[in-house]
């Protein structure tokens, strides 16, 4: 008797740089290590993850959405891939793939359908965002086997617009604490610190994430002269940014607060690990979160943080014990906690131990591979779809 076969396609609207596309890929090689046969399906076949995947031999596919209007199309284009390859199940992530991802599901027939949930954010400005996440919400409703989420804000704030609680189940993000050791030599550390221009003897706070809205850079910013006024600091901000103009405009508030000297903004970079090495605070200003990826591996290389009460922060950071809560919009109390701890490096430096173990017992790839897995059998007990290779 030869083993059943798992198949399964992963759907995502394309593979530029961000946390959901990082453990979609860690989650996709994870399964394929274990004997499942993996793709990855994308509606544009672009973004840093592209080349990694490629490298790691996971099976891409550019389902091509040739304009914004091709949406019945392309839902036909998926469905006959997932019943020409014989595909059991597929996991959407985010919107617009969580609800053509169910759609094309149905339209194949015989196969279950899941939608990821990446975010507390259930706002949004422009028409196309807000026409995607009704469509998800119908979706959810109506036709969707499971729903993940990666935090239970994103749970709470999605179940209030009317998606099915009883659908979810809450599965975090996952870290490979091996890539993120807190390693660099003192030496290795003054000479990339040197490479970025941060100021010689600057306590270096740092943050890493999109350029975003979202993010809330002004707070940051703002805390960042109120802390200057008594000590002397740098900020080291990693990011790239869709919003040029945005970008320009926090710029020109830094120079209008005098700080711009002391901002450091390296842009989107692969060497995170490196970077967070030479950081000795990590600091989150963001207005919505639902599990941030950037604060689980600044916590992974050892840093303590200092991070607004959004999403599920509080419970990752275990209370205190890795670090400082602060209420969001408020760079007085965002500047005070960077500074409680600048004063207290003990204090920091047991933070920066808790958050590293914390991240290694409780949130690693293993363990979150293990949760997806484990669903991912269960939908395929309960319709018995195993396959014999």
């Amino acid at each position: 008797m030869t083993s059943p076969t798992k198949r399964i396609h992963f759907l995502i609207a394309n593979l530029n740089t961000g946390g959901a596309e990082r453990q979609l890929l860690l989650l996709a090689e994870g399964l394929k290590n274990r004997g499942w046969q993996v793709s990855i399906g994308v509606f544009h076949a672009q973004g840093k993850f592209w080349d990694e995947a490629m490298e790691k031999g996971i099976p891409l596919i550019d389902h091509c959405q040739r304009s914004r209007w091709d949406v019945l199309p392309l839902i036909n284009r998926i469905a006959d891939y997932l019943k020409e390859e014989d595909v059991q199940l597929i996991q959407g992530f985010m919107f617009p793939a969580n609800s053509l991802g169910v759609f094309a599901a149905k339209r194949a027939g015989g196969v279950q359908s899941l939608m990821a949930i990446r975010s507390s954010i259930t706002r949004y400005p422009s028409w196309g965002s807000r026409a995607y996440f009704a469509l998800d919400r119908i979706a959810a409703r109506y036709f969707s086997d499971r729903l993940t989420a990666n935090s239970q804000s994103g749970i709470v704030a999605h179940t209030k617009c009317g998606y099915p609680q009883n659908k979810f189940t809450m599965i975090p993000n996952g870290i490979d604490a091996t890539g993120f050791l807190p390693s660099l030599t003192l030496k290795e550390i003054e000479r990339l610190r040197g490479e970025l221009g941060i100021p010689s003897g600057a306590f270096l706070v740092g943050t890493v994430g999109r350029i975003d809205a979202y993010k809330n850079f002004e707070n940051l910013l703002e805390a960042a002269e109120i802390a200057r006024r008594t000590h002397n600091i740098a900020v080291l901000i990693v990011g790239g940014t869709a919003d040029s103009a945005y970008a320009f405009s926090l710029k020109e508030h830094a120079r209008t607060l005098g700080i711009e000297d002391f901002i450091i903004w390296a842009g989107e970079r692969k060497d995170i690990p490196r970077l967070m090495n030479i950081m000795d605070l990590y600091t989150s200003s963001s207005t919505t979160e639902g599990l941030s990826n950037a604060v689980m591996e600044a916590m992974a290389t050892g840093r303590a943080i200092c991070a607004t009460d959004v999403g599920d922060i509080k419970a990752l950071l275990n209370g205190n014990r890795c670090g400082l809560i602060v209420p969001t919009a408020s760079p007085e109390l965002l500047a005070q906690s960077w500074i409680e701890l600048i004063e207290d490096p003990q204090h920091r430096k047991k933070m920066g131990e808790n958050g590293r173990e914390r991240i290694k017992k409780e949130y690693s790839t293993e363990k979150m591979i293990d949760r997806y897995e484990a669903l991912y059998n269960k939908l395929l007990a309960r319709e018995n779809l195993f396959h014999e290779a």
